[in-house]
């Protein structure tokens, strides 16, 4: 892949930042933060499938891109990050909130139905022409099984993007064998540790604890409340349980209230709430001061080896790629049955083990791949670059 130099192009709106975050999920929400952070003075909205007001949950007022990509033309897409590979427009739709799926019928979305949500195709809009395509910090290894035109749209978009990166191996084995150029790097949220001061005091006597919603449901809110209550060791913790987001499929805490319910009907006593924390920020804070993370979210797990926080990755495949792919020496993918010899299995890791080591460095290699990037758009900063030359052709 070659870069486009940028220091000549015409800027007449501003570059896009796509992402998944029309809805309440703490990962997608740090992943617009943590760009605009390397991208910071650069011209750009946040944009996603539809139209969104998240600053209840401290994100932004997104933009729809589809609407955007059809007017004037656009120097810039970057998508931010996360599963994007095997995302249809029929998923993301279901993902919105109930006041949002009303006007993201598929037939109001400007996309057609087999497009990829959040991994737009240049050459579907005139808007993106010889404009700069990045795609980073993404998992797609959900592309393996896609068929028809879902899979040639998305495919199409991988290879006419101008930089790819991916966050785990599973993701880099696919666009190998698919032959499109990549590079593989951690998790942008792992800079989280370095650029963004967290002024949760810390207490680690708690134990957070996190699950989707089909998760907890699968094995019953009783049987998941009577697991908690009966493990010895999560005894000497105060257990806190922790919405990754409220988007539907996602978590829930009226759920979780009632978890916590249960938990002292089976004689849990009082060592159980529910978490306050409802901004991207405050969620990143809560776990980077916990003494214990227990839960589904890939970012859970990220923030939570961050800040060297012990740490066990429940059930999710996603989350075990993510470890082994970066050699992240915690317990992951553990079924809930497993629960009690994984927590004492990840404090002897946080005893022996070097963590915080370990976090700089992942967050270094995410640092250094993301920040050549970003500077290749300095000449798009908004406010004192001067005069605006002449757009090149593409090479």
């Amino acid at each position: 892949m070659v870069f486009i130099p940028l220091t000549t192009m015409v800027v007449v709106t501003p570059g896009l930042f796509i992402g998944a975050y029309e809805r309440d999920n703490f990962g997608d929400l740090l992943f617009l933060t943590q760009t605009r952070h390397f991208m910071r003075g650069v011209d750009a909205s946040g944009s996603s499938l539809i139209d969104s007001d998240m600053t209840g949950v401290g994100g932004e007022h997104v933009s729809a891109y589809p609407s955007l990509l059809h007017g004037a033309r656009v120097p810039f897409v970057w998508v931010v990050g996360g599963e994007t590979g095997g995302t249809s427009v029929t998923d993301a739709v279901a993902m919105l909130d109930h006041d949002l799926r009303g006007r993201g019928a598929d037939s109001g979305l400007g996309l057609p139905a087999y497009a990829s949500p959040y991994l737009p195709r240049p050459s579907r809009y005139p808007a993106l022409q010889g404009s700069a395509s990045v795609i980073n910090s993404v998992g797609v290894s959900g592309v393996r099984p896609l068929t028809g035109k879902h899979r040639i749209e998305t495919i199409g978009a991988l290879r006419e993007a101008t930089f790819l990166s991916v966050r785990e191996a599973a993701s880099s084995q696919v666009l190998t064998r698919l032959g499109i150029e990549h590079r593989l790097a951690p998790d942008l949220v792992h800079t989280v540790a370095k650029t963004t001061p967290l002024d949760a005091e810390s207490d680690r006597t708690i134990a957070l604890v996190q699950a989707k919603v089909k998760h907890i449901e699968r094995v019953g809110i009783p049987e998941f409340a009577k697991l908690l209550a009966g493990s010895g060791s999560l005894r000497p913790f105060h257990i806190r349980l922790f919405s990754a987001g409220e988007a539907p499929g996602h978590d829930s805490l009226e759920v979780l209230k009632t978890v916590a319910h249960e938990f002292r009907a089976f004689g849990g006593g009082a060592r159980i709430d529910v978490s306050e924390a409802r901004t991207a920020h405050e969620k990143a804070a809560e776990i980077a001061s916990a003494g214990l993370w227990i839960g589904t979210s890939l970012h859970g797990y990220i923030i939570s080896t961050s800040y060297n926080v012990p740490r066990v990755g429940l059930m999710l495949r996603k989350v075990k790629q993510y470890a082994s792919s970066w050699d992240i020496p915690a317990p992951s993918g553990v079924p809930l049955r497993s629960l009690d010899g994984a927590i004492e299995q990840a404090l002897e890791l946080s005893r022996t083990t070097d963590g915080d080591r370990l976090a700089l460095h992942l967050a270094d290699r995410a640092e250094e791949n993301v920040r050549p990037r970003a500077s290749m758009f300095s000449a798009l900063k908004s406010s004192i670059d001067g005069p605006r030359q002449s757009r090149p052709p593409r090479s």
